[in-house]
């Protein structure tokens, strides 16, 4: 008989094992609530699986507007996850064009990576608050990437 969850904690638990189980050679598939199933390749799943990235959870992609809009409460990590997706998607049909220059491609396989990471520099409300930045942060969003990244993260690419 299958073991049955029926608390909380337990379906906790085993979206965590199912979530853990998927075989680190094939990544990882996550489902999406506008995607569907975004299929992560084994090293954007241990990008995602790092606290750099993981972060971004907690950063909300549309700043204030959920103050207007209490339905708007996206955040980087499933935007960053999206951008992936719909990069990895459009770059699938350059490579079936038989008229893409090889040169085109060269480095294309790095163009998810800079997707799924185009937003981990961010902080809170870094949007909404960038006409202060230059007073009140010594450096751009962007520039906060370099000094917040560790080695496996960036050893990945």
């Amino acid at each position: 008989m299958a073991r049955q969850y029926t608390r909380p904690e337990g379906r906790f638990l085993l979206a965590k094992h199912l979530y853990r189980m998927s075989d680190k050679l094939s990544g990882k598939v996550i489902r999406d609530p506008l995607w569907n199933t975004i299929r992560l390749d084994p090293i954007a799943a241990q990008i995602v699986d790092t606290v750099e990235f993981q972060r971004l959870r907690y950063i909300r992609q549309l700043g204030f507007t959920h103050l207007v809009y209490p339905g708007a409460t996206h955040t980087r990590f499933d935007h960053a996850l999206g951008v992936y997706h719909l990069t990895t998607v459009a770059l699938d049909r350059i490579r079936e064009n038989p008229r893409t220059p090889p040169e085109v491609l060269q480095d294309g396989h790095l163009i998810p990576y800079a997707a799924l990471l185009h937003d981990i520099g961010h902080y809170p409300f870094s949007h909404a608050l960038e006409e202060l930045e230059a007073e009140y942060v010594p450096t751009h969003h962007e520039e906060l990437v370099n000094s917040s990244w560790r080695p496996p993260l960036y050893v990945m690419l």
